[in-house]
């Protein structure tokens, strides 16, 4: 009994190991998420829209309550990008954290589902349910499919 349960207890940690480990691949394109993030929270419009593919098939949606935005294409992105960061020019000072990566890669695109809370000063915290579909051009991760939503209070049991 004892000899099982060592087995097994050596089996779950080496599986807690394996699944928190990511490929180079799924590094890069968790790097290419968190700039978009960083990028954003600081309102640097150049860095942000340099995590996106420059093509007609970019869609972007985000709901947080309301407003709701929803866009496809580069360029419409762009203008929604500039407009919104001219409407809010301060940088946030909020953390960030990622969490639960599913990321699947297949070739030159990878689609990746995952949380990201964010952390005020004062510790209240709202997290996002987000959703990607990036694919590699020229040797780099571009985002072509960013969505996500607002995950209400009383989900995380604050409200």
């Amino acid at each position: 009994m004892k000899k099982t349960l060592i087995t097994f207890a050596i089996l779950l940690l080496g599986t807690a190991s394996w699944a928190q480990t990511h490929s180079a691949e799924e590094k890069a394109i968790i790097k290419v998420l968190e700039k978009e993030s960083e990028a954003a929270q600081k309102r640097d419009y150049d860095r942000w829209i340099a995590c996106f593919a420059q093509s007609e098939d970019v869609a972007f949606g985000f709901t947080h309550l309301f407003p709701t935005y929803m866009v496809r294409s580069y360029d419409k992105l762009a203008e929604l990008g500039i407009q919104v960061f001219q409407d809010n020019p301060v940088s946030s000072t909020e953390s960030f954290e990622f969490t639960d990566f599913n990321i699947r890669v297949n070739g030159t695109s990878a689609f990746v589902t995952y949380l990201q809370t964010n952390t005020q000063q004062d510790g209240t915290k709202d997290r996002y349910h987000k959703a990607e579909y990036l694919e590699k051009i020229d040797g780099e991760w571009k985002m072509i499919g960013h969505f996500f939503a607002k995950e209400p209070q009383s989900a995380t049991g604050a409200g």
